[in-house]
C-alpha cells in the first residue's frame, strides 16, 4: 500500500558546497589550475612550480575573461597580478 507524504513533509534537496566552485584548468605553460568560489567571491591560482595564491573579492565576470584569455599567464602578469 502505497501513502502519499504531504508536501511539507518531503525531504528538501541538499545543495552541495562543490556546486559554488568552478575549476578551470587552462592550456597554460605557467598556470596549473584556477578555482573560483561563487559564494566567497574567492579565485585560487596554482601555478606550474606548485605555487598557489589566493585572489579575495575577485569579481566573476573577471574569472570568466581570464578563462577565455588566449594566453593565461600573460592575463595573469597584465591584468591582474597586484591588484587583488
Amino acid at each position: 500500500m502505497s501513502r502519499t507524504v504531504p508536501y511539507w513533509r518531503k525531504p528538501k534537496p541538499v545543495l552541495h558546497r562543490a556546486d559554488a566552485i568552478e575549476r578551470h584548468y587552462p592550456a597554460s605553460s605557467a598556470i596549473a589550475a584556477l578555482t573560483y568560489d561563487d559564494e566567497s567571491k574567492t579565485c585560487w591560482v596554482t601555478f606550474t612550480d606548485g605555487a598557489s595564491v589566493e585572489l579575495s573579492d575577485f569579481p566573476q565576470i573577471e574569472f570568466e575573461r581570464w578563462q577565455a584569455a588566449a594566453s593565461p599567464g600573460a592575463y595573469w602578469n597584465h591584468h591582474l597580478r597586484g591588484r587583488y
